[in-house]
């Protein structure tokens, strides 16, 4: 480990009091932080954090340590995030985050319409993973920009702002019974045999939640089946094993073939936030505000993302 990462180290475990604690924000084990600051001790001959049975402390020389080294870590990361800046605007390279319904399903249509911006279009750099994991790359600053669907803690490192979003519905297949309404209540919801993400996802999250608000209990419903893949529920339903409660946005493309019949709730839509998530205090390149100007234009995004029930709508008049 570098000098410059035994102070990250050193830092963290100061704000934090805890090692363990410490050890979990760096993705490092506890031994490993523990031997790091030993040697910052061996090296600088003096004890700089005082062990208790709440966690460490700083001592005197800690203190005097941690004020130097707050400002060299500050300096560097500034000076690390400008040359990055510069071989981004160089490389005309755009990194964002998405997670997982965003990136496998508005990931196009945001493409689309970056390319209909009146700049050479960006070479787009996309990391894919839950809301937590892209809240994690933003504070360790390996990106700038993300968009997410689930909640995150709006702390003091986070800016976060809507940009679109979601709705859940119910899909069925052609054969169902109800293919031909285009509302069902969640009273009738129970009666049906479901096809679900798994407890603790996003979409399952939301949904036991909406149901809650309207005075019923999701423990009714006749779960029989709980996938963690979102293609996994759609061959399920399409095979008439079930019906589903899912993003509009991952049966956009199956509605418009023909491939599923999408349905909303009487008791009123279920609708979710889908939002920009990035770092206060953080310089933006060029290409990170004109990405940001084409996300915050309703008008443009309403351009490229397809509404499946007007779709649906045009077909039938």
């Amino acid at each position: 480990m570098s000098s410059f990462e035994q102070l990250i180290v050193f830092k963290e475990v100061a704000d934090t009091g805890n090692i363990t604690r410490a050890s979990r924000h760096l993705h490092v084990s506890q031994p490993s932080v523990s031997i790091q600051i030993q040697n910052l001790e061996k090296e600088y001959g003096v004890p700089l954090l005082e062990r208790t049975n709440k966690g460490v402390v700083l001592t005197e020389y800690g203190k005097f340590f941690y004020g130097k080294i707050s400002n060299v870590i500050q300096t560097l990361n500034e000076t690390k995030e400008t040359l990055r800046i510069l071989s981004n605007q160089v490389h005309n390279d755009l990194h964002v985050g998405m997670t997982l319904t965003i990136g496998n399903y508005l990931l196009a249509p945001i493409m689309n319409l970056a390319a209909l911006g009146d700049r050479p279009e960006p070479k787009l750099n996309v990391l894919i993973a839950n809301t937590q994991a892209i809240a994690e790359a933003i504070q360790d600053r390996k990106i700038h920009i993300g968009l997410i669907e689930g909640p995150v803690q709006s702390g003091e490192d986070f800016i976060i702002e809507p940009f679109w979003h979601d709705e859940l519905v119910i899909a069925v297949s052609p054969n169902h019974p109800w293919k031909d309404r285009s509302k069902v209540s969640f009273e009738e919801l129970k009666s049906e045999a479901l096809i679900l993400r798994e407890i603790g996802s996003g979409t399952r999250e939301t949904m036991n939640v909406a149901l809650l608000e309207r005075g019923f209990d999701p423990d009714e419903l006749n779960v029989t089946a709980e996938f963690s893949s979102i293609q996994a529920i759609k061959e399920a339903v399409s095979n008439d094993h079930g019906i589903t409660v899912i993003s509009i946005l991952a049966v956009q493309d199956d509605v418009m073939q023909n491939r599923f019949h999408i349905l909303r709730f009487e008791e009123g839509p279920i609708i979710r936030p889908l939002e920009i998530i990035r770092g206060k205090n953080v310089t933006l390149s060029d290409e990170e505000q004109w990405f940001l100007t084409l996300l915050r234009s309703h008008e443009l995004l309403d351009s490229v993302i397809p509404d499946p029930f007007n779709e649906r709508h045009h077909k039938k008049s």
